[in-house]
């Protein structure tokens, strides 16, 4: 298209592709965001499996000081259970609207918690948590996604918000600032980058190499979104609830991980020996393909 472009315009005629003001014209621009979006990405970031997001947040619980690791290591945890995009969950400028204070909803069993006044003591026994996504990509606006509590005191969706949530309210943050962000010592926010989560995960890969056979350099803060629908999978959760709650189109990520997914496929084989004999009925036949 683009030589078709440039000949047109060697014989003085006007580039079809452009409109008046030389940009391309805004229908062939969403035809080709459109084949893009249908299109694999060339590569494809690993899932990252739990083990790295808790030894991420071992470690991070461990240095009571450096409030922007824990903080890292908070969101890093959301972004698992929620399969989240890097923009939906850090401050980066290439993605979506990140989360605020206020698309946070806490529930004490039935009771809903107001976030930034509620006693402390009721955020802390919090039973569930909601996200309320806003103008994130592929998502309806005001739709909520909830969790429950996990059942560790750390690896937890419910758990992470409560301390992303007392932190900021320790610090008189504003309903609507970033929840993936931090104060510095100056006292200044600061809002998380999917480099600094990326960067997280790296090293967490680097010392869990040999127990996860993840090379660090294969994942970054988009395996956070493929490991948590790898869970569900690997958790034998029904695929199209996985999709849902990944918001994904199209079913081109969830064959990606199903080929990935060693519990899910490890015993196709023997199932594949053990059923593989049969037999039809007289008379019955299967239809021959066409093609």
């Amino acid at each position: 298209m683009r030589a078709v472009g440039q000949k047109f315009a060697r014989v003085g005629t006007k580039d079809i592709r452009k409109d008046s003001t030389g940009a391309i014209d805004f229908r062939m621009q969403r035809q080709l965001r459109c084949w893009k979006r249908q299109d694999a990405p060339p590569t494809r970031v690993k899932p990252v499996p739990i083990t790295i997001i808790m030894h991420i947040l071992k470690q991070a619980c461990g240095t009571a000081r450096h409030h922007d690791r824990q903080m890292i290591a908070n969101i890093t945890c959301v972004a698992f259970y929620y399969l989240l995009r890097p923009g939906e969950c850090t401050g980066t400028t290439t993605d979506d609207q990140p989360f605020l204070l206020e698309d946070m909803e806490l529930f004490l069993d039935d009771k809903r918690l107001n976030t930034m006044t509620a006693p402390l003591a009721e955020i802390e026994a919090a039973t569930s948590v909601a996200y309320a996504f806003t103008t994130q990509k592929n998502g309806t606006r005001g739709e909520k996604i909830l969790h429950g509590r996990s059942g560790h005191h750390l690896c937890c969706p419910v758990k992470a918000t409560i301390r992303m949530i007392t932190y900021h309210r320790r610090h008189r943050s504003p309903p609507t600032a970033p929840i993936a962000s931090y104060y510095t010592t100056k006292n200044r926010r600061t809002a998380i980058k999917a480099k600094d989560v990326t960067q997280v995960l790296q090293s967490a890969a680097g010392a869990l190499r040999s127990t996860t056979g993840l090379e660090p350099k294969h994942i970054t803060a988009r395996s956070l979104r493929a490991g948590g629908a790898m869970a569900l999978l690997c958790g034998q959760v029904d695929h199209n609830l996985i999709q849902m709650l990944g918001r994904w189109h199209s079913d081109a990520m969830m064959r990606h991980l199903h080929l990935q997914a060693r519990p899910v496929m490890q015993h196709f084989a023997a199932k594949m020996f053990n059923h593989g004999e049969y037999s039809f009925q007289p008379d019955e036949s299967v239809p021959m393909s066409t093609d």
